[in-house]
């Protein structure tokens, strides 16, 4: 049923980070994120939900590539480089979105 719903992609680690957020949304003992601004716990969502879908196995060798090709790139830049105002960790590594 998992990959029905999450249309076979990563269905263990989407309900994993779905069942994990709604609980941390909904529990009213857990209230971490209550005084958060919605800006940055939409930023949060993401990137937690991101760091979850990078443990499917099934992604492991895509992403070693990836972050093979990009790390020799970053570490050859000068500190001048890679630090241009507004542009993010996510950016310089090419995961704009």
């Amino acid at each position: 049923m998992l990959a029905i719903t999450y249309n076979d992609r990563s269905p263990m680690e989407n309900h994993h980070a779905a069942a994990a957020w709604a609980l941390l949304l909904s529990n009213k003992e857990c209230e971490a994120f209550s005084d958060t601004n919605p800006k940055v716990l939409e930023v949060l969502r993401k990137m937690v939900v991101d760091i979850v879908l990078a443990t499917d196995m099934k992604q492991h060798f895509s992403l070693t590539s990836l972050w093979n090709a990009k790390i020799p790139m970053l570490l050859a830049r000068s500190p001048s480089q890679s630090e241009v105002p507004g542009e993010s960790a996510q950016v310089r590594l090419g995961k704009e979105g």
